[in-house]
């Protein structure tokens, strides 16, 4: 687990916009790249409030480490194992090896907008935010 802290730049149906105060050498060294909510560039992260923080104050955040590997399996290795499911299906089907890989192919693709999609949806994507823990004092 990993806590940052920083001034709410403002914040709406229980989410925060946050602008990070120090710069952290974990978010600078991470490989993700804002998987796990941190905008690195503008050093701004949204996070579940779950202080009752209001605007200019300063908070800390707590980043779940566990969230990148979830996101990662979501995106990259379930539309794989649904792609070689589809290809041994169609091929103990008696389905010819070339047209059994083209209609795997197209079932990837298929799983693959619609996690697409599902993501883009704000309902999915804020279950995977950090949260604002504590209200730090001025």
């Amino acid at each position: 687990m990993i806590n940052l802290r920083g001034r709410v730049l403002n914040g709406k149906d229980g989410i925060l916009e946050v602008e990070l105060q120090e710069s952290s050498e974990v978010c600078k060294n991470c490989h993700a790249h804002g998987l796990c909510g941190v905008d690195y560039k503008k050093k701004r992260i949204r996070a579940k409030n779950e202080c009752n923080a209001q605007k200019n104050n300063m908070v800390i955040i707590k980043l779940n480490s566990n969230n990148p590997l979830k996101l990662a399996f979501i995106f990259y290795i379930a539309p794989l194992i649904i792609f070689f499911i589809l290809y041994f299906l169609f091929v103990n089907f008696n389905t010819c090896p070339k047209y059994a890989f083209i209609y795997a192919l197209a079932g990837f693709i298929v799983v693959y907008v619609g996690i697409y999609f599902a993501s883009k949806n704000r309902r999915v994507y804020d279950r995977f935010l950090p949260a604002a823990i504590e209200k730090l004092k001025k």
